[in-house]
């Protein structure tokens, strides 16, 4: 099941339906298993490091609710198989704009499924932003500014 192209499609057009509509809890469990697992990787000086670990579909949503105002998203390309990473996950690219500010970027985010067919894990793990985002340019649904963790660490198993 897990290896099916066709199902991975879907599990990220449906994060993506959830993550354009953070405030639709619903859409959110459409796409998470009730025990989802993200993590927020860090721009700036801490771009490949863990920024953030959220557990369960209310920090999930709590974090998405984060994001700036207008923020849309879309898939740049099908998920492909990750292996070096970790059993079960893919790769798939993402791209945002955000059109009042008139900013674009783009980004990986690394899934594993859970048993259902709705994802389980998720890695989120931006671009590398302009240096003058860092001024206070862009609120990317970030907290970089300290590192935050709600719960343990969870790697891609």
């Amino acid at each position: 099941m897990k290896h099916n192209v066709g199902l991975w499609i879907v599990a990220a057009a449906r994060w993506v339906d959830a993550v354009n509509a953070p405030q639709d809890f619903a859409r959110l469990g459409e796409a998470c298993v009730p025990a989802m697992v993200v993590e927020r990787m860090g721009v700036f000086d801490k771009k490949g490091k863990l920024a953030e670990t959220f557990r369960g579909i209310a920090e999930v949503s709590a974090w998405l609710g984060r994001l700036p105002d207008g923020i849309e998203f879309e898939l740049a390309g099908g998920p492909e198989v990750a292996p070096k990473v970790g059993p079960g996950v893919w790769r798939v690219r993402y791209l945002y704009r955000i059109a009042e500010l008139q900013f674009s970027n783009g980004g990986e985010w690394l899934m594993r499924l859970g048993d259902d067919g709705r994802l389980a894990w998720l890695r989120h793990d931006p671009d590398p932003l302009p240096d003058e985002m860092s001024a206070g340019g862009v609120d990317h649904g970030g907290s970089d500014s300290a590192d935050h963790s709600h719960g343990d660490e969870h790697g891609p198993h």
